[in-house]
């Protein structure tokens, strides 16, 4: 299957001038939070945190859809219709899942509108937001979402999410509702603030909440700071950390590094643990130009993604539990080190090199009732894509005896990470214990896929994307002594559809290497009777990896380009650069869902007092 070319757009100078007038991100975060010039977070006022926006004036003209064009004039309303159908639902998605409310006012001087005014869109344009901010306090007074009529392909709406060859509206009015919000982009594969779309796009994903929480000071969330050093202790600019919850089995909430190395992780939830990966940046110019000047070459070539654990080689490929709580809500990991290999257990790794399956062995301890694993399969090892590679399957073998007889019905909760953190690997997992074998529990047993061996994952009900992160539950014996498991884990490769399904910018979002974490825990019902519970962190001082790392220093504006930003702005006696949401391009090789770039779209203004002179 071809993969779509990229358009090829002039948008280097627009997103700088963005920049000029918006300055770097706010420090730490990766879900970006704009800032103003003077570094203070653009946000809005409200303290109920409600912003109204004017979607009544439902403006979009059919006749300028390249789906719609075509039809009666009766058939065009209904096209109407289904765009107001569209936004409404993302609406409703959105209040669902956001701290910040925002609700539909036909009053409001903030408007969510179509247009094809050329002033908006350069060629290739779908969207653009325009905000107008105080650069003192960074409040916004106003805000407009203009979309373009004249998209190419078209948009196809709420019934026809899983449409090939056009963009979902919903996925367009989503992102923009994050600028429109404050957030910029984000690198967390799956968030809807990512710069390129995806099917699904259109709910909000967990870091994009977080960031929300962070912009709006929401209360009673939990922050996780550290520094990511390399060799000699150099602190590492533009590394993306991601906290991966252990109660979701995804990636919670995210950060960039600044140029101590520093992080912050904030609008996590308390009374979650958490593991942190830490891996490079993948698309520096979808990112404030700050960090553009981020480096990866500190070992020999790129370092790669990896989970924070402690330096005793006892705990390799067991990634450290983070836990915060209400008493302990802020909470310092210290020393975080990137590594130029995937760590995993010397154990694990003999096995693997021996014959092709690794092997993890636990047995239940006091200080850590249960555990997480990392394994990994490099780019050298060849998986099929057509069936579960039974050859070379992982093992984990589970003794949890220690923890004595448990409650009836208490079971094995297990969930596997991989696609999120761009790994295109499945499985097929057989978990043996006291109660026989159990396949794929968490999958149909009915294989719709003549020919194929293995059930094939569930899918999002309105995009059929499919869904490739886990969780699975096995039943434990009230007898302890019982409760010996054996799990085997198959691999396959995702083939080239199920990568373009999944992975967003294929090309730059997935692994050669292909690390995945399985995590587990003990349930009885809704209570969790064990889980990793961490413990005392300890960092990585004495184990710091790369040794071929270097200080990096964040990308300047250049004072040539801040003068060369005064540009005509009309009686609106403001100056202002703008960005747009660029659509895919038309691809005849491919039969994919079409992709297509998400700018930073946002019109920063200056004070009223500075006003631009006419030509």
């Amino acid at each position: 299957m071809v993969e779509p070319q990229r358009p090829t757009l002039k948008i280097g100078r627009c997103l700088f001038f963005i920049l000029f007038f918006l300055g770097a991100i706010a420090p730490s975060y990766s879900y970006v939070l704009t800032e103003s010039t003077l570094r203070v977070p653009i946000r809005w006022s409200s303290s109920n945190l409600q912003i109204n926006v004017d979607t009544s004036a439902n403006d979009f003209d059919p006749s300028k859809n390249i789906f719609c064009r075509h039809l009666s004039l009766s058939l065009q309303a209904t096209c109407t219709a289904r765009a107001s159908t569209d936004i409404n639902e993302v609406l409703s998605l959105w209040n669902q899942a956001s701290p910040v409310g925002i609700t539909s006012n036909p009053y409001s001087a903030n408007r969510l509108s179509f247009s094809s005014d050329p002033r908006f869109f350069s060629p290739g344009v779908v969207a653009v937001t325009l905000l107008s901010y105080n650069p003192g306090d960074g409040i916004i007074k106003n805000g407009q979402i203009y979309v373009n009529h004249q998209t190419n392909p078209g948009f196809c709406f709420t019934q026809s999410k899983s449409a090939m060859g056009c963009v979902y509206l919903g996925d367009v009015i989503a992102h923009e509702l994050g600028h429109f919000a404050g957030l910029a982009h984000s690198e967390v594969r799956e968030s809807t603030m990512l710069f390129t779309s995806f099917r699904g796009q259109h709910g909000l994903h967990q870091d994009d909440v977080s960031g929300l929480r962070s912009i709006y000071h929401a209360t009673a969330f939990g922050k996780i700071r550290g520094r990511v050093l390399g060799g000699n202790r150099v602190p590492v600019f533009g590394a993306h950390v991601q906290a991966i919850s252990l109660k979701t089995g995804d990636v919670a909430a995210s950060a960039l590094t600044q140029e101590n190395g520093s992080f912050v992780i904030d609008g996590l939830d308390v009374e979650h643990t958490y593991y942190l990966y830490t891996e490079p940046l993948r698309k520096l110019d979808s990112l404030p130009d700050a960090f553009r000047s981020a480096k990866n070459t500190f070992c020999p070539g790129s370092y790669v993604g990896s989970f924070f654990e402690t330096c005793a080689s006892q705990t390799r490929g067991q990634p450290q539990a983070v836990r915060l709580s209400s008493s302990q809500s802020d909470l310092d990991v210290g020393v975080v080190s990137i590594r130029c290999q995937v760590r995993v257990s010397p154990t694990y790794l003999d096995a693997k090199l021996r014959t092709g399956s690794g092997v993890y062995e636990f047995s239940s301890q006091p200080s850590r009732p249960i555990s997480s694993f990392v394994g990994y399969y490099s780019s050298t090892e060849i998986i099929s894509s057509s069936d579960p590679d039974e050859a070379r399957e992982d093992l984990i073998k589970l003794d949890l005896s220690y923890l004595g007889d448990l409650p009836f019905g208490s079971t094995l909760v297990m969930k596997i990470l991989s696609t999120a953190i761009g790994s295109p690997v499945d499985f097929s997992v057989n978990l043996s214990g006291p109660f026989g074998s159990l396949t794929d529990p968490d999958r149909p047993q009915v294989n719709p896929n003549p020919g194929r061996d293995y059930p094939p994952p569930r899918t999002e009900t309105s995009t059929l994307r499919p869904l490739f992160q886990r969780q699975l539950s096995y039943p434990l014996s009230a007898t302890g002594s019982q409760n010996l498991l054996d799990i085997s884990l198959a691999p396959r490769a995702l083939d080239a559809y199920e990568i373009m399904m999944t992975m967003p910018d294929s090309s730059t979002f997935t692994l050669k290497d292909r690390p995945y974490l399985v995590m587990f825990e003990i349930h009885r019902g809704n209570q969790v009777l064990y889980s990793d519970l961490g413990g005392r962190i300890s960092d990585n001082s004495s184990c710091i990896d790369a040794p071929y790392t270097f200080a990096v220093k964040a990308n300047n504006v250049s004072s040539a380009a801040m003068a060369g930003q005064q540009e005509e702005a009309g009686t609106s006696q403001v100056a202002g650069a703008s960005c747009g949401t660029i659509e895919p391009p038309n691809s005849s090789g491919g039969s994919g869902p079409a992709s297509f770039v998400l700018g930073l779209l946002l019109i920063a203004f200056l004070p009223q007092k500075i006003r631009s002179k006419k030509s």
